[in-house]
């Protein structure tokens, strides 16, 4: 049994995606599709006092088809999130043993956004021991396919997946037949993230926040097994 998940990078993912990741064989960072505007590609939800508040990676003008790797920092554009990161979080019980290094990768002056996603990505992965195989998709050939469902095939064929693990969303798009045909089992993803609570600084609790958020207020071994939270039948 082979299981392969893929989905575009994200800016301080929430708990779901690392789930989505810890549950697969391989997971791969697709990088090479249209970058979507006013998503979560540069942008996360983190705490204030009894709310949410997005922050937001500031990012030069591109193309409107421009893909995810090709899109490009704001030079000294950090400084503000860092601040804003520290002001809201360094009572948390946490912070002292992260904040530094996610401070370091934002200061690290990422020319493209996909180079700042992937390094707070990867290290993230590390904190919270998960050791699922990453591919970048721009460095894997499967030839051009205009069509998502094909490519999403050809992606996980690569990998000779028995399993792909799709999002609940994936049902409103995803050619069901295609996969089956490819001998490619759906795993639908059932991950319980708005129903996760736990002790959170700063008010009201709100759930489904980044996993900075998580990590911040309950450490790593905790937000582990939020995200080792089993949803297959």
């Amino acid at each position: 049994m082979i299981t392969v998940s893929i989905h575009q990078p994200h800016f301080f993912p929430w708990l779901n995606y690392f789930n989505k990741v810890a549950k697969a064989n391989v997971f791969i960072w697709l990088d090479d599709v249209q970058y979507r505007r006013r998503y979560f590609q540069n942008r996360a939800k983190i705490k204030t006092q009894n709310a949410e508040l997005w922050i937001t990676v500031p990012i030069k003008k591109a193309d409107y088809l421009a893909e995810i790797k090709s899109i490009e920092i704001l030079e000294d554009s950090m400084f503000k999130m860092i601040k804003t990161i520290k002001s809201l979080y360094v009572k948390a019980p946490f912070f002292n043993d992260y904040f530094e290094d996610v401070s370091l990768i934002l200061s690290a002056n990422h020319q493209y956004l996909s180079e700042l996603n992937y390094s707070l990505f990867t290290y993230f992965n590390r904190v919270l021991g998960i050791t699922t195989q990453i591919v970048k998709s721009s460095e894997i050939n499967v030839g051009t396919v205009a069509n998502p469902n094909k490519r999403l095939v050809k992606l996980c064929s690569h990998f000779n997946a028995t399993h792909y693990i799709a999002g609940k969303g994936g049902k409103n798009y995803m050619d069901l037949e295609l996969f089956k045909r490819n001998n490619i089992e759906i795993l639908w993803q059932e991950f319980p993230n708005q129903s996760i609570v736990y002790p959170q600084i700063n008010g009201t609790f709100v759930p489904g926040l980044s996993v900075l958020d998580v990590l911040f207020n309950v450490g790593a071994e905790q937000t582990r097994k939020f995200i080792n939270t089993e949803w297959r039948s």
